[in-house]
């Protein structure tokens, strides 16, 4: 197993945690993404914005369809759904996770090397079928539009956001 990290101080914080806890099969590599690692059967990336995850996973050198990506971005998760797809990768498997008032996303992911283009819906949305996380996305989104009927040069925008907002809804109502 390998943790990494692109900064010297999270990674000295890594390796104590590894030694308190007594676990001895961790190597850790300070790394930009996954630039210094060559294989790996599992990659585990969470907590950081979707952009960034993407970037990490662009960098990979050991793209098959045998490597498992699990990722939960803190962020722009509608970004990393699309670039992903755009990039040949398919989301195998997707949950929401709540922590109190915050709610995240946990993707499985495989590079099939099948490039698609998703629709709007299924960048803010996925695979999740949890209607707490899907009124969560519409409420967010409901909100944006509201920030962007203030400005006339956003508010055909503010239109079409209000209106997927209106669809998660409807998807929440269909899995509760």
């Amino acid at each position: 197993m390998i943790a990494s990290d692109v900064r010297e101080g999270p990674l000295d914080a890594a390796r104590r945690t590894i030694a308190e806890q007594g676990v001895t099969n961790v190597e850790a590599v300070l790394s930009d993404g996954l630039d210094r690692i060559d294989f790996a059967d599992d990659v585990v990336i969470c907590g950081m914005g979707g952009e960034l995850i993407m970037r990490i996973i662009s960098g990979c050198r050991f793209l098959s369809g045998d490597t498992r990506f699990i990722l939960q971005p803190m962020t722009k998760a509608e970004v990393l759904r699309r670039e992903l797809y755009r990039s040949g990768f398919e989301i195998m498997e997707e949950r929401a996770a709540a922590d109190g008032e915050r709610f995240y996303s946990v993707m499985l992911v495989r590079h099939t090397g099948v490039v698609a283009e998703p629709d709007e819906l299924f960048c803010y949305c996925g695979k999740i079928t949890d209607p707490l996380m899907l009124r969560h996305i519409a409420g967010k989104l409901e909100k944006n539009a509201a920030g962007m009927e203030r400005s006339p040069a956003d508010s055909s925008r503010a239109g079409e956001l209000r209106a997927l907002a209106g669809k998660i809804t409807a998807l929440a109502h269909e899995h509760e």
